[in-house]
């Protein structure tokens, strides 16, 4: 990916070594600075070329508001006094994303800021398109593929740095009473993947006067599953596993829906 802007005789260029990330993969390129100035003296600029990786709400990135950035982590060159006619400055950086760094969502994206300016409002900026870790990957290609559980939506959930995760279940009696699930993703510090399951329930219930009437009832489940049981032989998915795992909360609510 590039970005480019141009302020009077100076031309900034950022080129990044991809188009898109997954959480926990090394974001690198560089950055360059041109003067474009055909005469023979040099462009004073007085400052240091900046790169800032940051999380952008989206509504307040393009009202352009004072606080739409939230920096994660930035690379600064030295002090730059003078950049002479047609010479080009040239600097490479890289940055590592967290593993539950927050993905490109409706609300929301990482970006890259770059120029020379110490205000984050006056730099320029390149979205970038970071999708979920392969663990997390894992698991929703197993409840997709062997379950025939369907993904509606996936969202950042800043609030614990979770993926949050619509799910639609399959067409069948058993599972008919599920009005919303949404699993919570999200890999510890000792890559165990958590996953909170959330479901509301549309149940009948005997109420006063003895008439049954249709309720609705939440009901979560908090599951870990270990390296071993996600992966299998390097970073192959233990789809059976994963089925399991899956299936033993689901288990738990089938009595409840029949």
């Amino acid at each position: 990916m590039k970005g480019t802007f141009i302020k009077q005789n100076l031309e900034f260029v950022l080129n990044t070594n991809g188009e898109n990330w997954i959480q926990g993969d090394k974001v690198s390129g560089s950055i360059a600075l041109k003067n474009r100035n055909g005469g023979s003296s040099p462009e004073n600029v007085e400052g240091a070329l900046r790169v800032v990786l940051c999380y952008g709400d989206f509504k307040k990135v393009h009202s352009k508001s004072k606080n739409a950035w939230t920096v994660i982590d930035q690379f600064k060159t030295e002090k730059i006094s003078n950049v002479n006619p047609g010479e080009i400055l040239e600097h490479k950086f890289e940055f590592k994303l967290a593993i539950d760094a927050p993905i490109t969502d409706k609300g929301g994206s990482i970006y890259l800021l770059y120029g020379m300016e110490e205000n984050l409002e006056e730099l320029s900026h390149l979205q970038l398109l970071v999708d979920h870790n392969l663990m997390i990957a894992f698991f929703l290609e197993t409840v997709e593929r062997f379950l025939r559980f369907k993904i509606k939506q996936k969202k950042f959930n800043k609030s614990g740095s979770f993926v949050d995760v619509k799910l639609e279940p399959p067409a069948t009696r058993e599972l008919s009473s599920i009005d919303t699930m949404v699993c919570s993703l999200k890999i510890e510090e000792n890559r165990s993947l958590k996953v909170v399951y959330q479901f509301s329930l549309k149940t009948l219930d005997i109420v006063s006067g003895g008439q049954a009437e249709l309720q609705k009832k939440k009901r979560e489940f908090v599951q870990e599953l270990l390296p071993s049981d996600y992966c299998i032989y390097g970073n192959s998915p233990n789809y059976d596993v994963i089925k399991v795992k899956f299936q033993e909360i689901i288990k738990e609510i089938i009595p409840r829906l029949l």
